[in-house]
């Protein structure tokens, strides 16, 4: 089953001039999501957690967020080098599977700003790879700590 989570439009903001909160510290030029966005889905982590059966040897949501927490780097990682090398064709495709692996999940943040990357590649307008990387790795980490402290 794919449980796939869609983040609202409304939750893009696209600054041209520097952007900095006290979420964000660094200066961030052109990849930002609204604040108000909630870090995790918790109708779709609580429909993911509906779906594990007692019999299950590992829980079914653990089983997602181990998969997500083994996969995430690399496809991370893949995405940041090709922006490094500006390879739009595969920075496409790994903002595509970041948006995919952190959208199933609910990951809310994560998944938004992976789809604001694909969709500055898709007009090529690579983002700058260590400012991507950098909120990349913040909603990663945000992520995984709030699901481990709260759902598993």
């Amino acid at each position: 089953m794919v449980v796939y989570s869609s983040v609202p439009m409304q939750f893009f903001v696209k600054v041209e001039t520097q952007v900095t909160s006290e979420e964000h510290p660094l200066p961030y030029k052109s990849l930002r999501i609204k604040d108000s966005l909630e870090a995790l889905d918790i109708d779709l982590l609580q429909t993911l957690k509906g779906l594990e059966k007692p019999t299950d040897t590992v829980p079914f949501l653990k089983d997602l967020v181990d998969t997500f927490i083994r996969e995430s780097p690399e496809v991370l990682n893949r995405l940041v080098s090709a922006l490094a090398v500006k390879d739009a064709s595969v920075a496409l495709h790994a903002a595509h599977q970041l948006k995919g692996l952190s959208g199933n999940l609910g990951l809310m943040r994560l998944a938004a700003l992976s789809e604001l990357i694909e969709d500055e590649v898709e007009e090529r307008r690579l983002p700058d790879s260590t400012e991507a990387k950098t909120l990349l790795e913040c909603y990663r980490k945000e992520a995984i700590e709030s699901l481990e402290r709260d759902w598993l």
